[in-house]
């Protein structure tokens, strides 16, 4: 039998949120009842830290969130940022040059826990990336190439499934590829030490958690990393199939409230 949960890492879009990007009562109560039971609860989401604010405030606004995927550990409450890995930014350039001639869209997102721009060097071609920046033109700047930027925790890369795959190489993974022939896929660049399971290790390590005690929920491919860290892992029912194979269980989907069902498994709270 697993040691009892005493820290809790869960992936935010597809695992804590459903499918219209809400958290649903039962999650929210189940959340609600390990934190009370003295369980440490951790966001853990490729989002920068101005996207995941909104739902880290509805949990209770308590304690560090992993962002861009493990490329920053920050507390808001606190206005802290615990470790970050940037870029090399001499890295970047190369980068973004070998992503755009592979017809992917590469944005940019900062560290800083102030002025979460993201940054991206030409019009957008794929049509999800201009569903992505809709409604976020505040935050976008326009960059000439080489020119300067602050510290870059993440590359997002959009484009469609295919050319993502195409365009994997070490130093950039897959975070997203959605269902369907023409679906949309993202690959991300970061730090080779930006993780999150790696971010996760370091949070367990500050508070003295022991590795066997952790619990990682998520449901896609830059989840792997803590899946790998946490004594238990739990892949969401919504997860590709090669995610949930990684996973030591597997519990129902975001549609159904997978999140509170591997909370009631796992005795948590």
């Amino acid at each position: 039998m697993s040691p009892r949960a005493r820290l809790v890492a869960l992936d935010l879009d597809g695992t804590t949120l459903n499918r219209q990007g809400e958290i649903t009562p039962g999650v929210k109560e189940a959340i609600r009842r390990a934190k009370l039971a003295g369980v440490r609860v951790v966001l853990a989401t490729g989002r920068p830290l101005v996207e995941a604010r909104p739902p880290w405030e509805e949990l209770g606004g308590e304690g560090p969130l992993i962002v861009c995927s493990g490329a920053l550990v920050a507390d808001p409450e606190k206005g802290e940022e615990l470790f970050s890995h940037a870029l090399p930014e001499t890295e970047i350039w190369g980068w973004v040059d070998f992503l755009e001639r592979r017809e992917l869209d590469v944005l940019a997102c900062v560290l800083p826990l102030v002025g979460e721009d993201l940054y991206l060097w030409r019009e957008p071609c794929h049509p999800a990336t201009r569903d992505f920046l809709a409604g976020k033109d505040a935050r976008i700047k326009k960059i000439a190439r080489g020119g300067r930027m602050p510290p870059v925790g993440r590359l997002a890369a959009l484009g469609g499934k295919r050319a993502v795959r195409a365009s994997v190489r070490p130093g950039g993974k897959i975070a997203y590829l959605g269902n369907g022939h023409d679906a949309i896929g993202i690959l991300e660049v970061t730090h080779p030490g930006a993780d999150k399971g790696n971010a996760l290790a370091c949070l367990a390590r500050q508070w003295g958690i022991e590795r066997e005690t952790v619990v990682a929920i998520g449901d896609h491919y830059n989840d792997l990393g803590m899946f790998e860290y946490a004594g238990t892992s739990v892949a969401m029912g919504n997860a590709p199939p090669e995610v949930a194979a990684r996973a030591d269980l597997v519990t129902s989907s975001n549609a159904e409230e997978g999140v509170a069902k591997a909370f009631d498994l796992l005795n948590i709270g």
